[in-house]
């Protein structure tokens, strides 16, 4: 029924003598003052977004409280409040409590979960990619390689937390402000640096700045000989740490930096040095052509000192990754690498019995040999020479969940997330074991932040996806599928996401393709396909094979759950006797 003339007069009139608009318009001003000091404080100390999310939310539901308090007390001030007008505030609270959950509080619980802004510790410092500013910029690896160096030596220290490579690294030639970056990382202190190599000269800028304000503490430069190189880290990594004694209080008698030259050749040869420093280089683009040239840098650091371990121990973890990734196809080409590999692994050891990248190399090759309590020990024997690097802390974390350890594993890989919470492998891992344990929630919050950080790397789309299907979410588990970089591990998730949703023939059709493709190299994860398909007599026949072909993917029976449905059953027992696994630690069903 639409209202006469009178009546819409009459309503104006009530609200001109209650002084509605007044009213509304003086609130409209206070708020939008406030939202606009609350939003400078807030930037200049650093507050979430969600603080002023959720003023503005509350400030939205504040006005039509203000604007029935003035229609009920406007002209005459009444003090006692109607039912009605309790029961119209109350509904306005209740919708207020609603839109904060909804538009403010999720992206902060998601935040947290992801461990994406760590509380900034000052007792904790990270080195910087130092800058390449040799002529013709093809130094690269050199700068690098200091900036990793000086990373180690500090790591060694125990008196402070020292940020793993991955996640510094993320900052290389980043525009963030040394507040922004301290920020992300969690950090008090930043190391910042460039390198200038030209012939036989170096000359090194190196500043220590505090990240809160951008000040910079300490600063010097190095103009060396390039034959002085070893004694002129030894003197950044001596600088650094004096001030942080000075600046963290710590004693001066206790030694930071206890082995400054355990990368370097024992023949103090600097090409061999550097050598070593391009197979580094190469090792870390992680494809192909460039760990076969890393292989061929190693052996050329070798060449000039064949006693140089660290360069035995480097040759035996990129031949492993090499041979494990990329020689697939070539039985007789991985056989020769595998050859390679022990006999490197020995000569590191036996070069240097506390090396930890020795232990770590022989760690790998144990694994891959399904001998797991004897893999475990050598990853916990290089996490104790290392306790700062975030990689093998990692591993170790892997190993643990492998052979069922899992509390053990997710407080492993929470130590590899806390020292390198930018590192995509760290965030990824930590996605894989919650996923395993039914914390679906969690898991997709550290995948999210693994794309987050390293948007093209392989295997996180499919992972996530495989997070969506447990979440019942199918719909995105094919859409993320879909996303995935890798045409193996995208076929693998879209085998899955689509039959979980129904569309059988789609997942037929991608699974005929997995196993044409990849059914010589990859049995392992055709199990896993059916597996999900709920099919154990052709899950187990691909395990089988996975066993009879030492495919690596055995070595994840545990961690995988796909295959955590059929722990009771006796072929599974079976298999992971065989693999050289307990039964009795195979994890349940989520």
């Amino acid at each position: 029924m639409l209202l006469g003339a009178s009546q819409v007069d009459e309503f104006f009139q009530r609200l001109r003598q209650r002084k509605v608009v007044q009213w509304a318009l003086a609130y409209l001003a206070a708020s939008f003052g406030l939202i606009q000091v609350l939003d400078l404080v807030g930037q200049r100390f650093g507050w979430p977004d969600e603080i002023v999310r959720v003023f503005i939310v509350v400030a939205a539901v504040g006005f039509f409280v203000t604007l029935v308090l003035a229609w009920y007390h406007g002209e005459r001030g009444a003090q006692r409040m109607t039912t009605t007008e309790v029961l119209i505030l109350a509904a306005l609270v209740a919708v207020g409590a609603v839109l904060a959950w909804r538009f403010a509080l999720p992206t902060a619980t998601k935040v947290a979960m992801a461990n994406s802004t760590p509380a900034p510790d000052d007792k904790s410092i990270a080195v910087l990619a130092f800058t390449d500013l040799s002529p013709g910029h093809d130094q690269e690896y050199f700068s690098d390689g200091l900036s990793e160096e000086l990373i180690n030596s500090l790591g060694r220290a125990g008196a402070f937390k020292v940020m793993g490579r991955t996640s510094s690294f993320q900052f290389k030639n980043s525009k963030d402000d040394p507040r922004t970056i301290g920020q992300k990382l969690g950090v008090g202190y930043l190391v910042d640096g460039s390198v200038r190599k030209a012939a036989d000269r170096v000359r090194i800028g190196v500043a220590l700045v505090r990240a809160d304000d951008g000040s910079n503490v300490w600063s010097d430069t190095y103009d060396r000989d390039l034959k002085d190189i070893f004694a002129v880290q030894s003197e950044i990594a001596s600088a650094v740490t004096g001030q942080l004694q000075r600046l963290l209080g710590i004693a001066k008698t206790q030694t930071l930096v206890a082995k400054p030259d355990d990368g370097r050749p024992p023949s103090g040869n600097v090409e061999a040095y550097q050598a070593l420093l391009q197979g580094n280089f190469h090792s870390r683009r992680a494809d192909a052509a460039d760990e076969f040239k890393a292989m061929e840098f190693y052996e050329r650091a070798i060449a000039l000192d064949p006693r140089y371990a660290l360069a035995h121990a480097q040759l035996a973890i990129s031949a492993l990754w090499y041979a494990g990734t990329y020689s697939n196809d070539s039985a007789v080409e991985r056989e020769a690498i595998m050859a390679e590999v022990r006999l490197a692994v020995t000569e590191a050891l036996e070069l240097d019995p506390e090396l930890a990248r020795a232990h770590f190399a022989r760690a790998q090759l144990l694994r891959i040999d399904l001998q797991f309590a004897d893999a475990e020990k050598e990853f916990a024997r290089a996490a104790e020479l290392a306790p700062n690097d975030a990689g093998v802390i990692r591993q170790l974390g892997l190993m643990q969940s492998e052979r069922g350890h899992l509390d053990a594993a997710l407080a492993t890989i929470d130590r590899a997330v806390a020292l390198d919470p930018l590192s995509r492998d760290a965030l990824f891992s930590r996605g894989l074991l919650l996923d395993l344990i039914g914390r679906f929630d969690e898991a997709e919050a550290a995948l999210r932040k693994a794309i987050e950080v390293e948007p093209q790397s392989a295997t996180t789309h499919s992972q996530l996806a495989i997070t969506k299907v447990h979440q019942g979410d199918t719909a995105a588990a094919i859409a993320i599928a879909r996303e995935e970089t890798d045409p193996f591990w995208r076929r693998w998730a879209l085998a899955m996401a689509l039959f979980a949703h129904g569309d059988r023939k789609q997942a037929d059709a991608e699974l005929e393709a997995l196993i044409r493709d990849n059914g010589a190299d990859s049995p392992f994860q055709i199990g896993e396909v059916y597996a999900a398909r709920k099919n154990p007599d052709e899950a187990f026949r691909w395990l089988d094979r996975a066993l009879a072909v030492k495919d690596p993917g055995v070595n994840q029976l545990f961690t995988s759950s796909l295959l955590a449905a059929y722990r009771d059953d006796p072929r599974y027992a079976a298999i992971a006797r065989t693999a050289g696994l307990d039964p009795a630690n195979a994890p349940a069903q989520p």
